[in-house]
């Protein structure tokens, strides 16, 4: 692409600065909290408390050794100038368009695509030195969900065994002190709060599960966390719990599969029918509890500020941030429409509990994303990708359950007629996957032509300032408050054309 190409940035290996700029940040909080105390006070933990001023020299000589080291290695870094990606600015929108149909060598050997917006832009996947190991840890990542996946009771059960009284004596002697009538619940509540640990814990675990993918946009990587929550909620708490209560009944259903498929649908018939009232109740409870205790209130993200502003992990007219916890809201959202769907020929009025929840789950998150929350990975409707896919998994549910209903009822004839509900929704999933979801990303080169001849003229040195500013590694921008005071490189991009 001769006289196209403005800039280049490379995305280099960052070693250890981003643990050294952690360790930074939380020392020089530490060190304006201690700043704010009485110097002849003490502080600390149990016997091992010192006065202010000893905790706060010594914070100010780990700071400074810090700094030093993050001087060090930020020198040694920019010196390396190996690398297998690069951001590229080009002109004019023809040339961007061209670009991103190259595809040089080799499968796989170099690949061009369009850049996310920079703080979508998965840096740390694309450095050199995470090359060997992304692979590795796909294969690890997608071992580890399946393992938890099809067998969630291990997890369970270890929790079980972490809070259990035979083995935590602490736990035991307070359980002794207790009435024998609290005590016999405390006991029969500990395998419950096991999973409810778990199923707090899950979207967490998910979404480490879905970094290890390693995307090259952190949309993406909640977009498959989302995916991986919603598929948990489908195998176990939707199936699981419709088929029979319980998680070893999808067992038992197995069986019947191998053994008679007409023994399968009287059972999911008769069980769908007797777990309505689990649904209801559920939907419920989240609709005059949970949505309005969690979301209307926000009294966890506020106590959890609160504490860490006691703490010195946050500074006092320093705002938390409280990202949007998308994976989560969707999944939620989602199964309560899987909910309201699937039992629609099954129990008509568990429609109107999952209508209420998407209503209140509505308005509650788009108060809190307008008002508290942030957007921290602006994803260009990448989620909503996944979004569609686990939607169509619904569909395909429910024409499977209206199917078992009408074989349990007798009606041969409808059943029959419904068989190519699911066909005809794989083929227009597969159509409109396959003929526009790859439109999504690209622009059609008479539409660059047109777009390029409206460009008036633009600065360009201004635009590569704009280019190496939102591209630039923030590992190798030096934090202001550096004890040192060399603050003179971090005016400039790393692998940019300053740095040229």
């Amino acid at each position: 692409f001769p006289n196209e190409v403005l800039g280049i940035s490379m995305i280099r290996n960052t070693g250890s600065l981003t643990k050294l700029l952690a360790k930074h940040e939380m020392l020089a909080r530490r060190s304006e909290h201690l700043a704010s105390k009485d110097p002849d006070d003490t502080a600390g933990m149990c016997c091992r408390k010192k006065k202010v001023s000893e905790l706060r020299n010594k914070t100010q000589t780990e700071l400074a050794d810090t700094d030093a080291s993050l001087l060090k290695e930020r020198k040694q870094r920019l010196a390396d100038d190996s690398g297998l990606n690069y951001l590229v600015l080009f002109r004019s929108y023809r040339a961007t368009n061209t670009a991103k149909q190259v595809r040089m060598g080799s499968k796989g050997a170099m690949s061009v695509f369009a850049a996310p917006l920079p703080d979508d832009l998965n840096k740390e996947v694309l450095e050199p030195q995470a090359a060997k190991a992304n692979e590795a840890k796909k294969v690890v990542g997608q071992v580890l969900f399946w393992l938890m996946f099809l067998f969630y009771l291990i997890p369970v059960a270890g929790l079980s065994l972490l809070i259990s009284l035979d083995n935590n004596d602490w736990l035991a002697d307070i359980v002794k002190k207790l009435p024998d009538a609290v005590k016999g619940l405390v006991q029969g509540l500990l395998p419950s709060l096991a999973l409810i640990i778990f199923l707090a814990l899950l979207p967490t675990i998910c979404m480490a599960l879905a970094g290890t993918q390693c995307f090259t946009h952190r949309s993406m990587t909640v977009a498959h966390a989302f995916t991986l929550f919603f598929r948990f909620n489908l195998f176990w708490n939707f199936i699981g719990i419709a088929l029979g209560s319980s998680a070893f009944v999808i067992f038992s259903v197995i069986e019947c599969v191998a053994e008679d498929v007409g023994g399968l649908l009287t059972t999911i018939g008769a069980q769908l029918a007797r777990n309505a009232i689990f649904f209801c109740s559920y939907l419920s409870v989240q609709v005059l509890f949970t949505l309005p205790f969690g979301e209307g209130t926000l009294l966890v993200p506020i106590i959890i500020t609160y504490v860490k502003k006691k703490l010195g992990m946050l500074r006092k007219d320093e705002a938390a941030d409280a990202p949007e916890p998308y994976h989560t809201v969707l999944s939620k959202l989602v199964y309560a429409i899987l909910i309201g769907v699937a039992y629609a020929v099954i129990s008509p009025v568990t429609i109107i509990f999952s209508i209420a929840y998407c209503i209140l789950a509505y308005f509650l998150y788009a108060r809190n994303l307008l008002y508290f929350n942030s957007i921290r990975w602006p994803g260009q409707g990448n989620l909503w990708v996944n979004c569609s896919s686990q939607m169509i998994i619904v569909l395909y549910l429910s024409h499977l359950l209206v199917f078992a209903i009408h074989v349990v009822l007798g009606s041969p004839v409808t059943a029959v007629l419904m068989i190519p509900c699911p066909i005809i929704a794989a083929s227009a999933d597969g159509y409109f996957k396959r003929e526009y979801l790859p439109r999504m990303g690209e622009v059609s080169l008479s539409s660059c032509v047109a777009a390029d001849k409206h460009i008036g003229p633009v600065d360009q040195g201004k635009q590569v300032e704009e280019f190496d500013a939102n591209y630039q590694q923030s590992e190798f921008e030096l934090p202001e408050d550096l004890v040192t005071g060399e603050k003179s490189a971090s005016a400039h991009t790393p692998g940019g054309r300053s740095m040229q």
